[in-house]
Parts: C-alpha cells; structure tokens; sequence
C-alpha cells in the first residue's frame, strides 16, 4: 500500500488527498474573493499583495522557517505535542506520502486558513478573536489548540504589519510545509502512552 494514506482505517490514495487540499482552497477563494470585493470593497491586489510584496514575502519566508525550526526542537519535549505529531504523522500517513502531496498540502492550507480567518474573520473580530478561533478550529488537544492560538497571533500580526494575506499565506505554508517535510525524513516514534 506504499503511496497511500491511513486515514480511519481506510487507504486514501495521494491523489485524492490533494484533490481534496485543492477543493478546499477552491471553496476559500470561492467565498474570499466575492467577499473582498463585494463586501470590504477592497481590489485584490491589496488585500491579497499589498504595497511591499519583496520584503513581506521575505519576512514571512524568514518567521516560517524559524517557526518551523523552533516547533520541530519543541514539539518531541512537550509529551502533549509530541503526541499530535505522532497521530497526525499516522493519521495521514506522511512517512508514505509524496513530497509533492506534502507542499500541496502545506500551500492549501496557508491559502485557505488564512484567507477564511486573516482576510474575512480577522476585520471584524480582530487579531485577538481570530486567533482564538483559529486556536479552536485545530482541537487536536489542548496544547495544541492553545499553540495553534498564539500561532493566530503572530499570522495576525503579520497581516496587520503588512497590509495583505501575503505574508500569513507564505509563513503558514513554509511553517507546514516544513513541518510536514521533517515528519516525514524524521518520523516521530511511540513513546510511552502516545
């Protein structure tokens, strides 16, 4: 079954594991896009781009690969996050997926999370409900939930220094698609009672 994920029992084939990445930011542009036109009355470009693409790209490209870093030296010392890792790394079935599925993944969900809570949530219920919220939509445990919180934090700040979702959609993909890279090359082990 190499090529396939585990997902409740079942096998899903990476193909439909990154059709279903696609669908979903088919549906958060879908929904982002009419909203920023009809309902912020914003241009794309400036919600999506900003006025300084080079440096928030880059700044962005820096916080994700520290994030990163930072969550692969953390994340096997904290019992409750090691744990996550683990049923994510088995749930998926990362160790067996493509690195091409892995940076699909990581893309869809930088451009969907952050176009459903820093471009439409983010306006009207501010850094702080947002990461709230977004700390609640990863109930994977407690820990995690209040780590993907002050992750919140920061892609909400971002988004406010820089103006635009680009620099939230370039640091969530890399911190993803990092993470899901050194899960795979590193593969988190059973340990006690995880």
């Amino acid at each position: 079954m190499t090529g396939q994920t585990h997902l409740g029992g079942e096998f899903i084939p990476p193909q439909t594991l990154r059709l279903w990445t696609g669908l979903l930011v088919l549906i958060s542009v879908g929904i982002g896009i009419p909203w920023f036109l009809w309902g912020q009355r914003r241009p794309l470009a400036d919600v999506f781009v900003g006025p300084h693409p080079v440096r928030d790209a880059g700044l962005a490209l820096m916080l994700g690969v520290i994030c990163a870093f930072l969550a692969s030296r953390l994340f096997p010392r904290i019992h409750s996050l090691a744990r996550v890792l683990y049923l994510v790394q088995e749930m998926l079935g990362i160790t067996r997926l493509d690195t091409g599925t892995l940076v699909i993944m990581a893309l869809g969900a930088g451009v969907s999370e952050e176009i459903i809570f820093r471009g439409i949530l983010q306006p009207y219920l501010g850094v702080w409900g947002t990461a709230f919220l977004f700390g609640l939509a990863h109930p994977l445990s407690p820990s995690y939930t209040v780590y993907a919180a002050i992750a919140g934090l920061l892609l909400g700040y971002l988004a406010l220094w820089t103006h635009a979702l680009l620099g939230p959609i370039v640091c969530h993909a890399v911190y993803d698609g990092l993470l899901l890279l050194w899960l795979k090359r590193s593969p988190m082990r059973r340990r006690g009672n995880i």
